[in-house]
């Protein structure tokens, strides 16, 4: 293996996953980082979010929207 091409981690017990491209998956103390200039898709039958979320960009939202249990209408 060639060190020169190695992701360079800035914290002794960091750990990640990387390929040719720069994508990447990083963990540490201080949370995760997925790094990648292509579609990252979570495929699975539920997913929970717990905490802020930001986002930045255009959101498409396919379904329905519920507010505190409470169906939206997206008249």
């Amino acid at each position: 293996y060639d060190r020169r091409f190695r992701m360079q981690l800035p914290h002794i017990g960091d750990v990640a996953l990387y390929d040719h491209r720069g994508q990447y998956v990083h963990l540490s103390d201080e949370g995760m980082l997925v790094k990648s200039d292509k579609l990252v898709k979570v495929d699975a039958p539920k997913t929970e979010i717990n905490g802020d979320i930001t986002l930045s960009g255009t959101v498409n939202l396919n379904g329905d929207i519920k507010i505190n249990g409470i169906k939206q209408r997206g008249d």
